[in-house]
């Protein structure tokens, strides 16, 4: 006759035969076969029990209580154990709802926040979101780009502009696909249209430091090495200059140095 410290030792160890882990099951099935041999028993037995359970030979003498009690227990440890596992389920399943209403509700708030910030510093949200001319204008037909480079990065700081004040508003606003291309278009010719004066250099300068600080412009090295290339072109120009224009164009120069904050405006 099997104990029953031995029965509830192998209940607890059967259902660990299911586990999807190597080790586990390794380690249950050597711990069932030692209950079993303080027992005098091996699975040998335990297999012909359940292969012959009508034989009227009882090779446990009165097991075959014990093997039920096996059976039994090994049933109820499992549904104990799924239990667990549902109800752990559960209470994730609850926290993680929890902290997703907590953040959609934060995100809520700050978006109320910034809301009403922008109503007080720019006005009415229809007001800041209604097509502005320079919008309508690029709708309605192909619009030149500007012939210098000073009006060029004028023209990329009112998108800028435009789009940083409508973000005030929602956080999730992107430009139109055509003020996008615009402002791709843009950035393409701040960086290849030769600079003619003094202030065209500055400006340049003044936008690929912005650019670069903000993270709006990345570049890989043979952009860099363009970049060089073409502002060791525009100072060769620009030596050139005659003395009296080059005193006029530095007197337009020394203007630049609030650029972006003057364009912003």
């Amino acid at each position: 006759m099997i104990s029953s410290h031995a029965v509830e030792r192998i209940a607890k160890l059967m259902p660990l035969l299911a586990s999807d882990k190597e080790g586990e099951v390794i380690n249950a099935a050597r711990a069932m076969v030692k209950a079993l041999r303080r027992e005098n028993r091996d699975l040998h037995d335990v297999v012909r029990l359940i292969a012959s359970p009508q034989t009227t030979i009882d090779p446990f003498g009165e097991a075959s209580s014990a093997w039920s009690d096996i059976l039994r227990k090994a049933a109820e440890a499992e549904e104990r154990a799924a239990r667990g596992r549902a109800e752990a389920d559960e209470k994730r399943k609850r926290a993680e709802e929890t902290r997703w209403a907590a953040y959609f509700e934060e995100q809520r708030r700050e978006a109320e926040a910034r809301l009403t910030a922008a109503i007080a510093e720019f006005g009415p949200e229809e007001a800041a979101f209604a097509e502005t001319p320079e919008e309508t204008r690029l709708a309605t037909g192909p619009v030149a780009f500007p012939a210098t480079v000073i009006e060029q990065v004028a023209e990329w700081q009112f998108w800028q502009d435009l789009a940083t004040r409508r973000r005030r508003y929602d956080d999730s606003f992107e430009d139109s696909e055509i003020v996008s291309d615009r402002v791709d278009g843009l950035e393409q010719c701040i960086t290849s249209t030769p600079a003619r004066t003094w202030a065209d250099l500055d400006a340049r300068l003044h936008w690929l430091k912005n650019a670069l600080a903000t993270g709006q412009r990345t570049t890989w090295v043979e952009d860099d090495i363009a970049q060089y290339e073409l502002l060791a072109r525009d100072l060769t120009r620009l030596r050139r200059t005659p003395r009296s224009a080059a005193k006029r164009r530095r007197e337009a120069c020394a203007t630049q140095s609030d650029f972006f904050e003057r364009t912003s405006q």
